[in-house]
This record gives C-alpha cells, structure tokens and sequence, in this order.
C-alpha cells in the first residue's frame, strides 16, 4: 500500500533502504540536477530528477561530500511510480586504512616519500628496472637505511699517501629474485619497481587514492542508483554560503530597493538551466563520518602461558600489539558555522543610541517603573514584522545556468519602498549623519547585507542593512551632514514621588515620576529643509511632548525624537518628558518617612500609613532615650549604695549611725529594682512600637 502526501511517495521499493558499498560503473546514465537550494548555513540543498531504467542512473556527487550525501538522502516519487530498491557507491577508504591498507603506520602522518612507499613493499613481488634499462624480478625483501658506514680509500700523490673517508648516505634495496639468488641496488640507480600481483597493486592503488587526497578529494564520486520509473533524489552537500548586497534608488516621489543575491557553484558540473532558491534562515546542520567503513574496538585478551606464532608477531612484539591505540585521528576544527557571515553583517554605521539618564536620589538601586504607567514611546510608529515560519524561501524567477567553479550576482528583490531622508544625530553637539528612514514594505524577511544609495543622479554613500522582518523600519546612516546642528541647551527635572512599596530586604522602593524640561537649539544651514533625528535618553515608560514626531527605532530598542528644520532656520525647541521610574531606599528610618510625607503626591492612604508608622517610631524613639536616661540615673545610684554599702562595714554596729546608714541602703537597693523594672519596661514598649510600625510598613503593598 502507498501513502500519498501532496502527490508525493517515497520511492522505496523494499522495506530496507539498502546502500550497498558496491563499485558503480562509468557507463550509467548521470542523473540530471534539477533544483539547487541554498541556505546560509554554508550548505545547498541539490535535487536531481529522471527516470531510472534497466542500467540505473548515478549521481555524481563530489567524495568530500558524500558522507552529506548519504545522511541526508531523500527518494521521491512525483507520481508514486517510481520504485529504488538500493543505492550503491564505491567504498571510501578513510586516511588511517589508506596507510594500513599500504602497510604503514595507520597513526602515522608523515608525508608518502620514496623511501616510505618502498618500505610499504617489503615481502611484496616486483619487477625492478634500473636506469642501466635492466629488469629483475623477484620479491623485495628489504629496504636498507643508511647506517653510518664509512668508505675508505688511499691516494698516493708525489709518493704521499693519504687516507680518505666518507659516510655512505646511499639507500639500498634488497631483492630475492625469482631464481634464489639475492641481489642489491642502491635506489638511486633504480629506475621503476613496480609490484607484479595484481592484487596488490589494486591495494596499493586504494590505498593512495585516500592518502594523495588526505580524504578530502573534490573528484565525482557516482551514487548508483537501481530501481525502476521516474524519481527525484534530493540531498544536502556543503556549499559557499550565498549573501546579499542592496542598492537604495532615492527618488523625489519614490524610492526603489533592489537585492542582490551573490551565489557560487564550485562543484566540477556545469549548472544548466536549473530552478535556484535562496533559504533567509539557519537551520542545524553537521558532519557526520557515514561513507567510510568503520570497525569497532576490540580488546586484546592474553593467556596465561606465553605463547608465540611466527605469522602473528612477523619482529613485533605482544606489548607492542597490547598498547596499540585504535581509531581514526581527528582534526580539532569543526563546522565553524558561527563564523559564517552574510554580506558585509553588522548594524550600518553602529547608531548611538545613548544611556538612560539618572533616575532617583536614594541610595539603593534604580530603573524604570512597573507600577506607574506614564506611557509607552515604544507604542508610536511600530510596526510588527509578519514572519511566517523560521526560514523565508527566494525562488529566483528564471532558471540559472552557471558553468562549474563559477559565481554570479542575480537579483532577488525589487520593490517599491517607503523612505524618508534625515539628519541623524547619536547625540546632541556631534556632527550630523546623512540618514533615511527605511520601511520593509515586502512581504518576506530581507537578510543581511551591504547597501548602496543613489541619490540625485549619482552615489551617495553606502552602509549595511541588518536582518529587516516585513513592517518593520531601519534608520540607516552613509555620510556626513555639514549643514544642520543639533545643540542641548538648559535642562531640568523635578521628581514627584508617587507610589511607596515595601521591601523584603527592610527596605521602601518608591515609585515616582520624574518630570524633565530639556532645551534644544535646531540650525539648518541649507536651503532644503531637513528631518532632524535624535535618540531619546529616557525609559519607555514615559510620555513626550513638543517633538514634531516621535518613531521608534525596532534595531536598537530606542524612542527617536524628530523636529522639522525649514531652510536656512534657527530654532529653539523644547521638549516636556515624563518618566515613570523607582529607586530604592534601603532603610525605612525616620528621615527617609520625612521626607515621603513633605510631598503631598502620595497616595493618601499610603500617607496614612506613613505617618502612622512614623508616629510608633518617634513614639519608639522616645521610649529608647527614656530608658537610656534612666540607665544613667540608675548608674549614679549604683556607686552611691557602692559608697553607702563601704560606710555601712565601717561603722559596724555602732548605734543610731549604723541603723541610719542600712535604712538609706535599703531604699537605695528599692530604688535600684524599681529603675530595673522601668528600663525594661520602655524597652519592651520600644519594641512593640517597632513591630506595630513594621505591621503597618506591610499594609503598603495592599494601597495602590
């Protein structure tokens, strides 16, 4: 049974996809490419369509890209017809088995010289011809490294002999030829050794075509495919990343955005007629070692007697054998893909937006208030981006032929677009930025890119575009202004407290509305008139008056205030700001309660409170001098009936003196526990007191 989805079927014709590692021959049909699709995460999405007959059809995929290919195949059929019943490939031999394959060290990575590919041969049979146009046959047994050895000779002259050494750096060698005997060449009078089995020349020749590459060959690579009616293969393969560039046409009635989109086919097939798309989005991808045959791990398990074969060991030993490290070595590189950039990326000319100003005078922290709502500057002129899904699709409207290892610059938008010229100011008494105000009126995200403006005839100046959703607008800036001026004159601020809450931390956040008057000086020296562009260093919340126009800036999260300057003008502008802000203050003392109550903005309830609470603590205050005045007094009669305690001892029992000076001791003594009383009576008063007032701090939070 077939499951139909939108006219398409898998393609399977069993239930098991099979990728059978097979050798595909040259003679199969190629299968033609279709459709090209690249996205901006530096890989391009191929599809390849035909009908596969009796002698199947391939695709030519490069080898660097076939472990791409294979993870993320994808078999269609438009009509349901069409049937696969395996993909086959020739097997990739990863660098590692390409040397042990060659009998090299598979760790080793050192580069295939002479001297290494003729150690690969030793036990191998060869035919070896020597520049002397002599051929030998037989099997190479060795290859000698220079030893250090010396030769010597002796030179008589004028009846002197004389003694001459030298170190011989000659490489040598060793053959047994097919006759017993055993014969030695210096390797430099070799001109060809070439092995004469056939099978192992075939390995030797799988071997090298890994290790040539280092495994990343761009040579086509053919995926067979087998089956039977009409089918569409698609696949993803690492591609250059496409960008944008854009030109701005300004215009005194209408202004005209074009985009331009830079793509490359490096691939070694030519592109003819194929439907290109273009992907505004990034989704996940990786790499995947799949092609290559792997093989597992397995653990060396010894006997318990030693025991030695001369096939298994072949001059090596167990201990060598038992620490032998297995798996492939990999690079620490990576896809990179946050590296990946658009066009020329950033945010134009780097607008400055400013900071926000001080808010509050307590001497905790500070920000934008969530319980007063003064207003929302965000509200005026913002537009939302429509945004369908994660990624937006350019199908390019004529089919693209492009030759291999070429590129081509295509237009993908052309559109008419709301725009106003400007004089940009990051702040007010810097130089002016030429600037205009850019509305996305297409329906699909632009992506990033550089963007040139015209203007009267000629250029103007360029900047970059950042990734710009529908509706939403774009201050770009491309020169300098000389002829406007933008100065901040007399500003002032008067804070109206307005809102008390109280703090887990013991402390009173107070929510209060900061009033600004700021001055401005506006000089439009030209005699076109100008749209005057500035930042507004105020939170959102909070309302503005005596600008000609408030926008929003969506990029970077700010207010921009605009004031109209005719030709040839000077004028003073003032701007009316109310901010909704709060600052903390970090007790809830006696002053800090003043200070709240010599304001009547205040809630009247909450004031209320207030002034209940302050009352407890000045009613606290007074009970805590109280006790401490009488911590005094009690000090002084201490040491009196200290004195009265040493005459007592003194007079003894001496009559009426004695009894006069216990009776004044004793009243002392009464006195002393009537003051221990008192004190702690107006200490457990104070702390009643302050507990009331904190009970009635609590009550804040339910006044609004």
């Amino acid at each position: 049974m077939r499951r139909r989805k939108s006219a398409w079927t898998c393609a399977l014709g069993t239930t098991m996809w099979m990728l059978m590692a097979t050798t595909a021959t040259a003679a199969d049909a190629p299968l033609p490419l279709k459709r090209v699709r690249l996205y901006e995460t530096g890989v391009g999405y191929f599809e390849r369509g035909g009908t596969v007959g009796a002698e199947g059809l391939s695709l030519p995929v490069p080898e660097g890209h076939l472990d791409d290919a294979l993870k993320t195949m994808v078999v269609l059929s438009p009509d349901g017809s069409g049937r696969v019943s395996g993909i086959s490939f020739a097997s990739s031999v990863s660098a590692n088995m390409g040397r042990a394959i060659a009998g090299l060290d598979p760790e080793g990575s050192g580069s295939l010289d002479l001297p290494t590919l003729l150690k690969s041969l030793e036990g191998a049979p060869v035919s070896v011809t020597t520049k002397a146009r002599q051929v030998i046959k037989g099997r190479l047994v060795k290859l000698e490294e220079p030893d250090g050895t010396q030769r010597c000779v002796t030179e008589v002259v004028d009846g002197k002999s004389t003694r001459r050494c030298e170190t011989d750096p000659s490489r040598r060698i060793l053959v047994l030829t097919e006759d017993g005997g055993l014969r030695r060449f210096e390797v430099d009078e070799v001109e060809e050794v070439k092995p004469t089995d056939p099978a192992w020349s075939k390995r030797m020749a799988s071997a090298m075509s890994s290790l040539s590459s280092g495994g990343g060959s761009k040579d086509a690579k053919a995926i067979k495919v087998q089956g039977q009616g009409k089918v569409q293969l698609g696949y993803i393969a690492e591609s250059p990343v496409w960008r944008s560039t854009y030109r701005l046409v300004l215009g005194d009635e209408a202004s005209a955005l074009q985009g331009w989109a830079l793509i490359h086919n490096d691939t070694g097939e030519k592109w003819s007629q194929v439907d290109v798309e273009l992907v505004n989005g990034q989704p996940d991808s990786f790499l995947f070692p799949l092609a290559a045959p792997r093989y597992a791990h397995r653990d060396l398990r010894t006997p318990d007697r030693s025991l030695s074969t001369v096939p298994q060991l072949m001059g090596r030993l167990v201990d060598n054998m038992w620490s032998e490290s297995f798996g492939d070595s990999f690079g620490a590189g990576g896809l990179g893909l946050s590296g990946v950039g658009m066009g020329g990326g950033g945010r134009g000319e780097g607008i400055g937006l400013g900071t926000v100003g001080t808010i509050g005078h307590g001497s905790g922290g500070r920000g934008e208030s969530d319980v007063l709502s003064v207003g929302n500057l965000a509200d005026v002129g913002e537009a939302d981006g429509v945004e369908s899904g994660a990624m937006f699709r350019y199908r390019l409207r004529q089919p693209v032929s492009l030759n291999a290892h070429s590129s081509a610059l295509i237009p993908f938008v052309q559109s008419k677009v709301e725009v106003r010229r400007l004089a940009y100011f990051s702040q007010p008494g810097v130089m002016a930025r030429t600037a205009v105000d850019v509305v996305n009126e297409t329906k699909q995200t632009l992506p990033e890119g550089t963007i040139s403006v015209f203007a009267d005839g000629g250029f103007a100046g360029e900047t970059q575009l950042s990734r710009t959703k529908p509706g939403e607008r774009r201050i770009l800036t491309f020169g300098l202004d000389l002829d406007v001026e933008l100065e901040r004159g007399h500003q002032a601020h008067e804070d109206e407290p307005k809102v008390v809450q109280r703090l887990a931390s013991g402390g009173l956040r107070v929510h209060f509305i900061r009033h600004h008057t700021v001055d401005y000086e506006v000089e439009n020296k030209s005699g076109a008139g100008r749209k005057v562009f500035f930042p507004l260093p105020f939170v959102r919340n909070a309302s503005v008056r005596g600008a000609d126009e408030i926008v929003f800036d969506q990029e970077h999260d700010k207010a921009l205030a605009v004031f109209d300057a005719p030709g040839r003008s000077k004028q003073r502008k003032t701007l009316k700001v109310d901010e909704g802000l709060w600052r903390d203050e970090r007790t809830a003392d006696r002053k800090t309660l003043q200070g709240l109550l010599a304001v009547d903005s205040i809630d009247p309830k909450q004031r209320e409170i207030l002034r209940k609470v302050l009352g407890f603590l000045d009613e606290a205050a007074q009970k805590k001098r109280a006790w401490r005045k009488t911590i005094a007094l009690r000090g002084e009669l201490i040491t009196d009936a200290y004195r009265m305690r040493k005459n007592v001892a003194a007079v003894g029992d001496d009559g009426d003196a004695a009894e006069e000076l216990a009776e004044r001791l004793l009243k002392a003594e009464d006195r002393l526990e009537a003051m221990r009383n008192r004190i702690a009576g107006l200490k457990k008063r104070e702390g009643e007191l302050r507990s009331l007032a904190e009970k009635a701090l609590e009550q804040l939070s339910n006044v609004r």
